[in-house]
């Protein structure tokens, strides 16, 4: 199924594709007051590219091995929001003024790469398993990164200027016990506060890849060393503490997005 150069302008039934697989959504320009503007419902491939997606939401439910990339989202309430699949891709998207910008749960083995989130509530927020969220920035939002995740990867994000926290952890008995994330080389920058946690964990947790951590603005600490690890941890709340948090801002972020599928054609080969 192929959906091209469209100008689809305020309607109130949405997109519905289910049941398929091999779809292509490209060069569209999605405009709508409903608040659901595209669901897919079980699909296996999809490729969504170069689309302008204003006020309203991409939706995906049971869908795997999709890639949604170098889109635009603005002015709704979700950008993409992401329940039950695996091996998807959201690269070097943009979103302005979208209160969750990305919403996934239960979706194992998703990489999150590249986007730019600006003006939201929420800018990344992730529930379950297996995550690879890396060099997003996320820029004047509520909450930068909400995190409610196990065995996942958090590397390279800056978050900035975030005006109730720049993380939060989720503890609430609605999500799994977050835990054996490894959080590195990010950037959380000018935040009303670094980190809140919502109901602290039960042990300890490290937000750190056990040799370096974050770079954090209400960290002041010294490092008499040299080495650009802080020489004391910072304890952000009730088990939660950078053990090696850095004492300047993690370099220039690059990102590739062929670094993407890279990863997600180890992990398949791993499995």
């Amino acid at each position: 199924i192929t959906l091209a150069n469209l100008n689809v302008n305020r309607y109130t039934q949405p997109i519905w594709i289910q049941n398929a697989s091999s779809i292509n959504i490209n060069s569209n320009n999605f405009t709508s007051d409903f608040p659901c503007n595209l669901f897919m419902h079980n699909l296996n491939g999809v490729n969504m590219t170069d689309n302008q997606v204003i006020g309203a939401i991409i939706d995906l439910y049971e869908s795997s091995n999709v890639r949604i990339s170098q889109n635009t989202f603005a002015n709704s309430f979700t950008g993409i929001d992401m329940y039950l699949g695996q091996l998807n891709l959201l690269l070097n998207n943009k979103f302005e003024y979208v209160n969750n910008s990305i919403a996934i749960s239960s979706s194992p083995r998703t990489m999150i790469s590249g986007n730019t989130i600006e003006n939201g509530d929420n800018g990344i927020l992730v529930s379950g398993e297996n995550y690879a969220v890396a060099g997003n920035t996320i820029v004047s939002c509520l909450v930068g990164l909400s995190i409610a995740t196990a065995n996942s990867t958090f590397t390279q994000n800056n978050v900035i200027n975030s005006t109730t926290a720049s993380v939060t952890f989720n503890f609430t008995p609605y999500y799994r016990e977050t835990g054996n994330n490894s959080i590195s080389d990010n950037n959380f920058i000018n935040g009303t506060k670094d980190l809140q946690a919502l109901y602290p964990p039960s042990y300890m947790q490290s937000l750190d890849n056990g040799v370096r951590g974050n770079f954090w603005s209400g960290y002041n600490g010294s490092d008499t060393n040299g080495d650009g690890l802080g020489d004391t941890p910072y304890i952000l709340a009730e088990n939660l503490t950078d053990r090696y948090p850095l004492m300047e801002p993690y370099g220039t972020l690059t990102t590739n997005s062929q670094l993407g599928e890279f990863f997600f054609i180890i992990a398949g080969l791993t499995v």
